[in-house]
């Protein structure tokens, strides 16, 4: 049987190379300041600190990358799916992609490798980009800090 720490193992370095290409991304396109990517000890997530010129804790942002096993959040035996999670400090949620999330179709056997691998691209084919123009976009409305320049991304 595959277990979440099977995959973890399979993905671990998948997922680090997406929130390095964010922290890429961010360094290039803002004056955002982003720690390097870590794995979390016993969480089956990676993620990254990003912080305003500020450098307040306050003002921080996680982005987070998990492999969320559905016996633990629905039930749902032998199940598993990917999230991308920006939050912050505080608990506030910037963004998040869950695929299919809310549906019947959220959760993937753990033991089919081509429907976990189908799942796992939506997330590393997600456009950075876009995850860049939400946090300005939360900077400036939220925190009134002038993380980039209009023109620039």
């Amino acid at each position: 049987m595959t277990t979440i720490e099977d995959i973890s193992k399979r993905y671990g370095d998948r997922i680090l190379k997406i929130l390095e290409n964010i922290r890429l991304e961010l360094h290039e396109r803002t004056t955002l300041t982003c720690q390097d990517p870590e794995e979390l000890d016993a969480e089956w997530a990676w993620a990254m600190l990003v912080l305003s010129d500020s450098s307040d804790m306050d003002s921080s942002v996680d982005v987070k990358v998990e492999i969320v096993d559905s016996e633990e959040h629905e039930g749902v035996e032998g199940g598993v799916t990917f999230r991308l999670d920006v939050t912050s400090y505080g608990g506030h949620t910037v963004c998040q992609l869950t695929p299919y999330n809310y549906t019947e179709e959220c959760w993937v056997k753990r033991a089919n490798a081509e429907a976990v691998e189908e799942r796992f691209s939506i997330i590393e084919q997600a456009d950075v980009s876009e995850l860049t123009y939400l946090l300005v976009d939360w900077y400036r409305q939220e925190r009134k800090d002038n993380v980039a320049n209009v023109e620039e991304v």
